[in-house]
């Protein structure tokens, strides 16, 4: 018996991964701007080549037609023609000058507008551009984890607004971070073994070291103290101690200062 070479099926073959495509990147507004401005000035100019040319053409016509009414009034002198020659000489030449006139006004009306459409676009550079650039930049910082540096308040109406939440919201992840970071640092603690101790309170107190030693850091409290509630005396005893001198509390003091601290945190 004969073994035929295996043929790979069309669902065994293997099928090229589709090349992935990165988002397309859309052009800034001050690219946009620039690039729509040159447009706009090359039209001009192109524009105003041809309108010079067919100015300068109609006033050098003009000034052949003068000079032909002039060779005709040679040929043919006639007292009855030259009035009519001399007004035809001053229509070509008013003819000719009204062309060049109306080809420089449109001319300067053109550089006025180019010239705004500049300044337009320096504005929107200095006053758009540079600031989002300085947010974006600002973003990018937040982005890879620093909260440290802010951006400037001090801008006109949207993007004072705009810089103030970017500011608002470095300020939370910053504190956000820290509380990882205490939360975690503070579960360390808590689960740590506890120290050998004779037993007592002061083993009790000894095991909680740490967690104190962890909220004074994040409190920044000076001293603290930890109380649990001793059923047998019917009051609140502390268990550990950091730092501070603790006396027990009844159940009633305890009781008013919880709801005073519950009603500081709703306020």
């Amino acid at each position: 018996m004969t073994s035929e070479p295996l043929v790979p099926t069309p669902a065994t073959r293997a099928i090229p991964a589709a090349p992935t495509r990165g988002p397309r990147r859309v052009p800034s507004i001050t690219r946009v701007f620039t690039a729509a401005f040159l447009a706009i000035a090359v039209g001009v100019l192109a524009d105003r080549y041809v309108t010079w040319q067919n100015a300068r053409r109609t006033q050098a016509d003009m000034v052949e037609l003068t000079h032909r009414l002039e060779r005709l009034e040679r040929l043919h002198p006639s007292l009855g023609l030259e009035t009519q020659l001399e007004e035809l000489r001053e229509l070509a030449a008013d003819v000719g000058d009204n062309a060049i006139q109306s080809a420089l006004q449109t001319t300067v009306i053109l550089a006025i507008v180019l010239v705004a459409l500049a300044i337009g676009l320096w504005y929107n550079r200095r006053r758009l551009a540079a600031p989002f650039g300085h947010i974006v930049r600002a973003l990018e910082r937040v982005a890879a984890g620093q909260y440290e540096e802010r951006v400037d308040e001090h801008q006109p109406e949207e993007l004072g607004m705009i810089a103030h939440s970017v500011n608002r919201m470095a300020s939370a992840l910053a504190w956000r971070e820290r509380m990882q970071e205490h939360i975690a640092r503070l579960l360390t603690a808590l689960n740590a073994p506890a120290p050998s101790a004779g037993g007592g309170s002061g083993g009790s107190a000894g095991s909680f070291g740490p967690t104190l030693e962890v909220l004074a850091a994040t409190t920044g409290a000076a001293g603290l103290a930890l109380y649990q509630p001793n059923y047998d005396t019917n009051e609140w005893a502390a268990t550990a101690v950091r730092r501070a001198t603790a006396h027990p509390l009844s159940r009633d003091i305890v009781r008013q200062l919880v709801g005073d601290a519950a009603n500081v945190l709703q306020y």
